[in-house]
This record gives C-alpha cells, structure tokens and sequence, in this order.
C-alpha cells in the first residue's frame, strides 16, 4: 500500500486502487475509475452507465491528466457489479471478491447498528428457515436475508423499488423512523447480511408471503411482550432510571398494570397490521404473478411499470446507448447484449406436434432492474418533487 498526494494506493488483484480515507463523518472513498478497470469494463465510465448505478458518486481528490475522477462510498461497489456477476463463473467470483474487499472499509451506517448485549433470538419459519432478530438501538432489528432466503429472493430488489424509498421517507416524516441510513444495515463480509428495522420488515415481509408477514409480526409481538414480562424480575437490580429507556417506541413499564396496558396495546397494533397485510394479499399475488415469476418482459410493460409511455422509454434506451438503431429497428447494443433473451413462441397442429412459429426478443429480469435502476437514478429529482 502507498500514500500519495492525500489518498492511499492498495492492490487488488495485483491492480491499483486508489482509496480515501477520511475519517469521521466523512468514511472512505473509492476511485470509480479503478474499479472499472479492474472489472475490464472501463467503457461503463464513458457510457456513464457506472456513475448512473451508483447514488455515490462523487468527484473528489483523484485525478488521470489532471481530470477530476468519480469515486463512490464502499457500500455502492455492490450495486456496480449487480449485473455483471451474470456474465460468467470468473466475473461471478472477481466481483465477490471485490465485493468482500470493499466490505472492509468501515461505512457509517454499520455504526448505527449497535447491537444490545442481549443475545440473538432466532425463530423458525415453518420449522425449516431460521430467522434472526436483534435488538439494537432500541428497535427490532430482522435479518432480512433470512427473511428472503426462504422465499428465493433479495431485499436488495426490493429495498431499489421507488415505493420502498417512498415508505422509508414517510416513516421519517411520521416520525416513526430515526434516520434513513438507520433502517437498513448491510453488514459486509463471511457473516455478513442486510438487517431491516421492525419499522420495514411487515411491509418487506408482505413483499415476500402474507402469510410470512403475519408471522413476522407475531415474532416481533412476542419479543415486545417477553421485554415487558421481564421487567419486573429486572427492577430489584435495575436502576429507577431505566425507565427512560425505549423499546420499538415504547416506553419500558415499570409496573405490572403498565406492562399489562402495553401488552394491550401490542395487541391492538398487531391486528392492524394483520388486517393491512389482509388487505394488500391480491396486490402482492398479482405483483408476484406479473412481475416475479416471469421470465421476460417486454418494453411497454417496463414503461407502463415506470408510468411512462413505451415511445418514451425507447428514446431513453436511445440515449443512455443501451440500445442503437439499425436497418430502421430498435436493437440491443452488443455492451448489453446479455440484458434480453430470445423467447420462441410455439404453436399445436391438429395432430398435438408443437411447432415454433416465431421467436421475439425480450429483456430479461436483470435486464428490467439494470432499466428501472438507471432510469431513476436518472430522474431521481423528478421523482423527490412528485
């Protein structure tokens, strides 16, 4: 490792990246530069493609010809490699590796979650998919890769949908959320996973199954009552001045009638979310029909997902270079070739023999997230004033 000119210079992969530290509220930096370059994939600078994926960026101390250079915070590496881990088993495992190695860096939001000393509960979802919940910073804390796992999915999809920031934005004015960075932690590295505050887990969780979100919330219940339930055993040991403290909100009772009225509560609130979680089951069967269990999508339903015309969205394609024009059609470029696939429609004849008629390219799901991603980060001031 070298130092020069303020940052420090650290091999990966026998390849230079330039890092700046900071300290204090400021953390680290990474040049973006490098990073593509290690990824063979310089032209993401050029095409800005790599700027647009990551929220970031920023131009700072590095320089290549006394041109200033983006650099991004650790926690956008994974958002950089996203699509190219697809690519092949070689750039699968370079970009865990740099993945893990960008994990290292400490990130200020790994520092607001600070996990009470008390241990670990896990719980069993359907006695085969272990669940973990913490208690840190006086909220609930679940591991929502857990969470996702058991249904084969990601809470980075979800965490990217414009709804859920929209959710996270009206926790904070409602006053139900401390901070945005708060609410979702990723911790980096062998053991590492993305824990959610209580807050986002119901609606996460409906995200996943409505049956799964009703037994979030009665785990969730269940350790808000047990913190109640212990109360009393703790207050011959336990200073008066604990009553300060806050669990989920609520202030800890200090007698048996107000842990009694908690409870009641508790209760009152758990039935509301059940009946939200009711309530929304046909939007999450139709979203999981419409969106997760497909295999393609065409342009006009990507566009009709980003409440813009199909016209609209082609001239976006246009500009970003994702795609080109050619013999008076629109086509992929060959840089995102692996963005769609070829889907062959199929016919029966009078005997039963199934017959292929036609075949249409369409854009593959991680082609669908790579265009909803950069079209909000593209719009994202657009979308802050709606």
């Amino acid at each position: 490792m070298k130092t020069r000119e303020g940052y420090q210079v650290i091999d990966f992969r026998n390849k230079p990246i330039r890092i700046l530290r900071e300290g204090g509220a400021n953390g680290t930096w990474i040049c973006l530069y490098d990073l593509c370059k290690v990824l063979k994939r310089p032209m993401m600078m050029e095409t800005r493609e790599a700027q647009n994926l990551c929220s970031s960026t920023s131009k700072i101390i590095f320089k290549k010809n006394d041109k200033p250079l983006y650099a991004i915070r650790p926690r956008d590496v994974s958002k950089l490699v996203f699509l190219l881990k697809n690519e092949s088993k070689s750039m699968e495992k370079l970009c865990e590796e740099l993945e893990t190695w960008a994990g290292s860096f400490s990130d200020n939001g790994i520092d607001l979650f600070i996990i009470d000393q008390k241990k670990p509960v896990v719980f069993t979802f359907m006695d085969k998919f272990p669940v973990t919940f913490k208690i840190g910073n006086g909220k609930i804390f679940v591991n929502a890769t857990e969470m996702a796992k058991a249904f084969g999915k990601s809470p980075a999809v979800w965490i990217r949908f414009k709804s859920t920031s929209e959710l996270r934005h009206s926790l904070i004015i409602g006053e139900k959320s401390n901070s945005f960075e708060g609410q979702v932690i990723t911790l980096r590295g062998i053991n590492g996973a993305t824990w959610m505050e209580e807050s986002l887990v119901q609606r996460f969780a409906e995200w996943l199954s409505s049956d799964f979100a009703q037994w979030c919330s009665s785990k969730i219940l269940e350790l808000k009552v047990e913190q109640c339930s212990s109360v009393d055993q703790k207050k011959e040991i336990t200073d008066k001045d604990t009553h300060s403290a806050l669990v989920s909100g609520y202030s800890i009772p200090q007698t048996m009638d107000e842990a009694l009225r908690l409870t009641v509560t508790l209760f009152e609130e758990i039935k509301e979310l059940k009946e939200e979680a009711a309530k929304n089951k046909p939007k999450v069967e139709f979203y999981e029909n419409f969106i997760e269990n497909r295999d393609y999508f065409k342009s006009s339903m990507i566009a009709e997902e980003l409440q813009i015309s199909t016209r609209m969205l082609h001239g976006f394609l246009l500009q970003e270079k994702i795609c080109i024009r050619k013999n008076q059609q629109l086509v992929v470029h060959e840089n995102h070739a692996a963005l769609q696939c070829v889907v062959p429609y199929y016919w029966k004849n009078k005997r039963g023999k199934t017959n292929t008629y036609n075949k249409e390219v369409r854009w593959t799901p991680a082609g669908r997230e790579y265009i909803l991603e950069l079209w909000r980060a593209k719009h994202s001031d657009t979308q802050v004033k709606e």
